[in-house]
């Protein structure tokens, strides 16, 4: 939306108004009927304020989008499923369906790197694409660490402390990392998951294992995926 005033909203809303005029543009009209008390002048004023009151029982039904952004919905059913996609590549989704407790008053579809959402009324379903690759795991105590050279990987100095000296140095924040290869799903920082994974230290992406999707996490992961959409990835 280019902004939040009450005629942008009922836009969003499809709400057709007989008042062409803003707040502002009526200003001076009501200056001049002070002034006058020329009863043609009360007729915008009276049908601006006539339709704000009455479209703002309409508007109501916004705040359906607040219970969205405060998880008021409840999963109905998830899984991972596989396919081919148009170059014959192997492909996996996590797809999520869920029931919203109240419905949108307008639908939602939302579709940006790997990740779609689409909500019409009260039904919404998630699917996010899952990633295969490496991903880095960062230690947050670095300086208990040295950093192997030769074998690109962090290790903590009580066991490294028998390794040769040139093929290990302090570790630092960008290197003081496992390395882990399998399926991954992007996800918000978020202190819900135990083990979050980037591609680099300063990437502010980050990852969990798909295989840490289960019964008692997969509503912590579409929370984490709706606050990724609610501040508008770039």
């Amino acid at each position: 939306m280019e902004n939040q005033k009450q005629k942008t909203f009922e836009k969003l809303l499809n709400i057709e108004r007989t008042d062409p005029f803003s707040g502002g543009d009526l200003i001076e009209v009501f200056k001049q009927y002070v002034e006058s008390k020329d009863e043609r002048l009360l007729f915008p004023l009276l049908l601006h304020n006539k339709e704000d009151v009455f479209n703002m029982g309409y508007l109501l039904s916004l705040l359906a989008f607040n219970d969205l952004f405060n998880y008021k919905y409840n999963i109905k059913k998830y899984d991972f499923y596989d396919y081919t996609d148009s170059n014959e590549n192997p492909q996996k989704d996590l797809c999520v369906n869920f029931v919203l407790d109240n419905p949108l008053p307008t639908n939602i579809s939302y579709n940006i790197s790997g990740i779609s959402l689409i909500i019409k009324e009260n039904v919404g379903e998630l699917t996010v694409n899952v990633l295969n690759g490496t991903y880095k795991y960062f230690y947050s105590n670095y300086k208990d660490y040295y950093y192997l050279t030769t074998e690109d990987v962090a290790v903590h100095k009580s066991v490294a402390h028998y390794v040769d000296t040139k093929y290990r140095k302090q570790a630092t924040a960008s290197t003081c990392y496992e390395k882990h290869t399998g399926e991954f799903l992007p996800v918000k920082d978020s202190t819900d998951f135990k083990y979050l994974f980037k591609e680099e230290y300063k990437d502010k992406y980050q990852f969990i294992k798909a295989d840490s999707i289960n019964d008692e996490t997969i509503k912590v992961y579409v929370n984490s995926i709706i606050d990724f959409i609610k501040v508008k990835p770039k």
